[in-house]
């Protein structure tokens, strides 16, 4: 792709206030943490090489760029995750190490509807109050067979607060609207770019990188930063939390035939951790919690062997979770919203498992329960 082609996909350049701050450190030879964090295309999904995945090649231009600087690296990426679970994750898996640079996506893994635009303004809203003050800098993926994704809720956030943005849609696809090169090409599912795709995916956001760049060099920026004091959409999410294993250390929980899982957990990837089993009939688990709404994570098997855990609220039955994955890519980190009431209060929550059958070999995995 050529410049011009890659400069179709720029949404917005963005207040540069922050990135120029970052920038100087860079030129300082100061330490810098540069994090990246989204679904399974940030992972890696579908390169031969995590080296090969768009954020690492971001992160190594960086280092080409600032070569007498040290740098590190941070990859958050989840699959299957949209900004709903990033919202309620994003202070554990990178600002609590304090980034300076923190790249985003959640478009393909969002839905185009006022939900994951609330979602996403409380992931966003999240990291830029955050007191390392974080340069931030968003783009959107997308489904190379229809062209979705969530842009349109996303970008109006983006927009409103002034953040550098750039476009898959805009860029990558509509080269193969135009017939210069076909979706086969850069990926085998539509959907995760291979190896060439992601290379493509890194030149969109570097080149506006660049621009940026040579902006802060030029004194071209900025001199202030200021974040919008009314949200876009609402401050509902304003207070999520998420509770995993640590719900077993409340003196409000009773448990039978549960275990905690307290096993070490090896980065973000390693996400079935830190979690609830429910290992054999009838196993349960009672808590009281404080919320006006909840959301429940639970590990979903792909062999489809898992049992089904039954969640009363106040002894009233409101779901029925069903641990087994229609799909065969992998076992899902299922994030699932449960119910919301009117006021924030004290609640009684019961999961219990149906009775096992002869077919079933696994256990019910609870992976958190999310509230806000």
């Amino acid at each position: 792709m050529n410049r011009s082609d890659l400069d179709r996909g720029i949404i917005n350049i963005g207040n540069l206030y922050r990135f120029n701050r970052k920038i100087e450190k860079l030129q300082r030879n100061e330490p810098v943490t540069i994090a990246f964090i989204g679904g399974s295309i940030t992972q890696d999904c579908n390169t031969t090489t995590h080296e090969l995945c768009y954020a690492y090649r971001v992160y190594d231009w960086f280092l080409r760029q600032f070569p007498s600087c040290k740098i590190k690296y941070i990859n958050a990426g989840i699959g299957a995750t949209g900004s709903d679970f990033g919202m309620a994750r994003v202070e554990e898996d990178v600002l609590s190490y304090n980034p300076d640079i923190i790249f985003a996506e959640f478009s393909v893994n969002d839905v185009n509807n006022y939900f994951y635009k609330e979602t996403f303004e409380q992931f966003i809203r999240k990291i830029l109050i955050h007191k390392c003050e974080p340069a931030l800098f968003m783009f959107n993926n997308v489904f190379y067979d229809s062209g979705y994704n969530a842009q349109e809720v996303h970008n109006e956030i983006g927009l409103y607060y002034d953040l550098p943005i750039v476009s898959m849609k805009d860029s990558v696809y509509e080269e193969i609207l135009l017939g210069k090169f076909e979706s086969k090409n850069i990926t085998t599912d539509n959907l995760h770019p291979n190896n060439t795709g992601h290379g493509l995916l890194a030149d969109v956001i570097i080149n506006l990188l660049e621009i940026i760049i040579d902006k802060c060099r030029e004194g071209n920026v900025e001199t202030s930063y200021i974040i919008k004091e009314k949200y876009f959409t609402s401050d509902k999410y304003c207070n999520i939390k998420r509770y995993r294993n640590e719900i077993f250390l409340s003196c409000k929980t009773v448990s039978s035939n549960c275990l905690l899982d307290d096993s070490e957990q090896y980065g973000v990837k390693d996400c079935f951790k830190k979690g609830i089993i429910f290992d054999s009939n009838n196993a349960m688990l009672e808590t009281e919690l404080e919320f006006k709404g909840l959301f429940v994570q639970y590990k979903r098997y792909c062999d489809r062997k898992a049992p089904k855990c039954n969640l009363y609220i106040d002894e009233k039955l409101v779901d029925v979770l069903d641990g087994n994955f229609d799909e065969d890519w992998g076992d899902c980190l299922y994030m699932k919203f449960i119910a919301e009431y009117a006021d924030n209060k004290t609640h009684k929550l019961k999961f219990e498992i149906e009775q096992f059958d002869s077919i079933i070999n696994d256990r019910f995995y609870l992976v958190s329960v999310i509230t806000y």
